[in-house]
């Protein structure tokens, strides 16, 4: 038996023990005209943290794993790549700035070139001589190692990276893809992008090409009907649907400076350029999740949160029941619902494991599957750390189709170097910027609900 294998049976042990001890200690105190005791409560919470612990030596299992197999690709990438450039027969083609849009067919050496390329444009950007195989690496991958700047294309297949995204994180053979690992510096930012909150991974996505305002028209009939009529009968008036339009801007984002020793660039054995990719990625992931989920819309981006509607009101402030998310779901127009999913922050999930349904049943129920996570009354759920905690008048879970979310990026990122600012540390600075905008498609109903807390 596998070591992941092994700690998935142990957290499905924990859980189910946990249950029953948990069950017999209420049977108890209810025998017994009492709560339960503090006693019971904390043996419950330590079999959780427990339960917890395990999910995360699981989630490390799977990365090792994971990263093995992608260091072995590499590997063989690199040395394939190698024994092509000592045989000369890698035929060159024109270069420029900007890489390219489509996938190669042979990811492995694709991604050797945006390395060796990448390379040869840092090396440029401190005054040195660029080898020729970073030269002819550039020619064929897109990206001209002398440019001043690079204006780096995201791909215009957003969905794509969603789902080889998702694949990774479930598949014991996470290598085998090859959209995230394209690109030297693209790759690396996309993932960390996604990494850092789950809004870039449920959220619709769409990339253009400029900034120009992007209009998303909405329709809403659901207040007509149909109607039945007689023979010869002539049909009353049209009823209009109630039209309207969303529009995403876009507004400036930048990574902030991220500050390079020569060193880093002169060891050749570390790939700089997916270490910058990797950098760019989680600053700009982490705005970019926080406003996409808490984003006030006042020359910002609306966020999900805000533009989510009540659903569900909570009788206290400090606490929530079962019952409550019950009606949360319910309050989602029942043609919403297939797909729905919660969201809410760790902290809140903690308190909701802890929760009962009227039959007696856990509300939370683990995922005991590999690439399986857990449920909430069925329905899936996705951790947002910028979702506020469990206090008065908090905004604390959502549930709906969280994909009718929209988001718009310009499909470009611009990396810059500064050349003098950090030259008494022999350091230089880089930094990159980022447009994009989003906000919630609705046309009225509601698709997304929130419970809120009592004030």
């Amino acid at each position: 038996m596998s070591k992941l294998q092994e700690l998935r049976e142990q957290l499905a042990t924990v859980v189910n023990n946990a249950r029953k001890d948990y069950d017999r200690a209420v049977e108890a105190a209810k025998a017994e005209n009492r709560d339960a005791s503090a006693e019971e409560e904390a043996a419950l919470d330590k079999a959780m943290n427990v339960a917890a612990d395990l999910e995360k030596q699981i989630t490390a299992g799977e990365e090792a794993e994971k990263k093995h197999a992608a260091n072995l690709e590499r590997l063989k990438g690199a040395e394939a790549s190698l024994n092509a450039v000592n045989r000369g027969s890698l035929a060159g083609v024109a270069g420029s700035a900007v890489n390219g849009n489509g996938f190669p067919s042979d990811p492995v050496n694709a991604e050797r070139d945006n390395q060796l390329a990448m390379k040869g444009w840092f090396l440029n950007q401190y005054g040195e001589d660029v080898p020729e195989a970073c030269v002819e690496a550039g020619r064929r991958c897109g990206i001209n190692p002398h440019a001043k700047y690079l204006d780096l294309k995201l791909s215009d297949d957003y969905g794509a990276i969603q789902r080889e995204y998702v694949n990774t994180l479930s598949s014991n053979n996470p290598a085998g893809g090859g959209i995230l690992r394209l690109g030297s510096v693209l790759g690396p930012l996309e993932q960390a992008m996604l990494n850092f909150g789950p809004m870039l991974q449920v959220a619709q996505v769409i990339r253009t090409d400029n900034a120009n305002p992007l209009p998303w028209p909405t329709a809403n009939d659901t207040s007509n009907t149909g109607r039945q009529i007689g023979e010869n009968v002539t049909v009353q008036a049209a009823t209009d649907p109630t039209f309207a339009a969303m529009v995403l801007g876009a507004y400036k984002f930048t990574s902030d400076l991220i500050k390079v020793p020569y060193e880093l660039l002169r060891d050749s054995s570390i790939n700089l350029a997916a270490l910058v990719g990797t950098m760019l990625g989680e600053r700009l992931g982490r705005v970019q999740n926080t406003k996409y989920t808490l984003g006030a819309g006042a020359a910002t981006i609306y966020g999900i949160v805000p533009r989510s509607t009540l659903g569900k009101t909570a009788a206290a402030n400090n606490a929530i029941t079962a019952d409550e998310l019950i009606d949360l779901e319910h309050s989602v127009p029942s043609a919403y619902r297939p797909g729905s999913e919660f969201m809410f922050n760790d902290t809140t999930l903690k308190v909701i494991r802890k929760l009962k349904s009227n039959d007696n049943q856990y509300l939370w129920q683990p995922g005991l599957q590999q690439g399986v996570a857990g449920s909430i009354l069925g329905a899936g759920y996705r951790i947002n750390d910028d979702m506020a905690s469990i206090a008065a008048s908090a905004k604390v879970a959502l549930f709906g189709q969280l994909n009718r979310y929209k988001v718009r990026q310009v499909g470009r990122i611009r990396l810059y170097r500064l050349e003098e600012r950090f030259r008494d540390t022999d350091q230089d600075g880089f930094v990159a910027f980022i447009e994009c905008d989003g906000n919630l498609l609705d046309a009225g109903m509601g698709p997304i609900r929130h419970l809120a807390l009592n004030t």
